[in-house]
């Protein structure tokens, strides 16, 4: 009888993964397991949700239904921030020692190249760009010449993730530009704080490079 009830669940269990693999997943599922919480309590939002609890079990451990389709999400609590990009009908496991996150914070399951290019983007633009009052302290003509090297570093960093999807492609590299005008736009004043000019100006060449943003665009 045993054996009967066993073989019926696994020719249940094949009907329905044979039916799953002719159907597209309307919903996300987000799981995973993070250690040394300081809290039970987490919090997830997204471009399409309002922020919501997720609740970590004994173990560290929790699972989500995401409904509101494909885009970004932020998992965070009070001193810890994850940067996702989930696809529609996608899979994601989440594993974090928040002893050391930023080390241990690891993502698997469907295209999580977005993602990961989430949870190093401003790392590696630290790392890349250097001490951020140096780099604000060189001279005119040594900082251009450093951030347009600095912004084709970045492009490539997203450039060295293959199979992004198409949107969040798109955006990422708007925002590098974005990001790229603000770092110009700042030199100005935080020149003056870091070397201590208070009567400094860039020229007035410098200003057309900020002249050909389109503020309102929102691609």
């Amino acid at each position: 009888m045993k054996t009967n009830i066993a073989l019926l669940l696994l020719f249940t269990l094949f009907l329905t993964s044979c039916g799953d693999n002719n159907q597209t997943k309307d919903y996300i599922v987000l799981s995973g397991t993070i250690d040394n919480a300081s809290s039970t309590r987490f919090m997830l939002s997204g471009d399409n949700i309002k922020a919501r609890d997720i609740e970590l079990d004994e173990n560290g451990s929790f699972l989500d239904t995401i409904t509101s389709g494909e885009g970004r999400y932020i998992l965070f609590d009070p001193r810890n921030r994850f940067d996702f990009y989930f696809t529609d009908g996608g899979e994601y496991n989440l594993t974090a020692d928040l002893k050391d996150f930023k080390k241990t914070a690891k993502l698997t399951g469907t295209d999580v190249n977005a993602s990961n290019y989430l949870f190093t983007k401003i790392s590696n633009i630290k790392k890349v760009r250097g001490n951020y009052v140096k780099f604000n302290s060189l001279n005119e003509s040594d900082f251009l010449a450093r951030q347009a090297e600095l912004h084709k570093q970045y492009v490539s960093y997203l450039d060295s993730f293959p199979n992004l999807p198409k949107t969040f492609e798109k955006f990422e590299r708007q925002e590098l530009e974005n990001y790229n005008f603000l770092t110009l736009a700042k030199y100005p004043s935080m020149h003056r704080m870091y070397t201590k000019q208070p009567d400094f100006d860039v020229s007035a060449d410098f200003y057309k490079k900020l002249e050909s943003v389109d503020y309102l665009d929102e691609a």
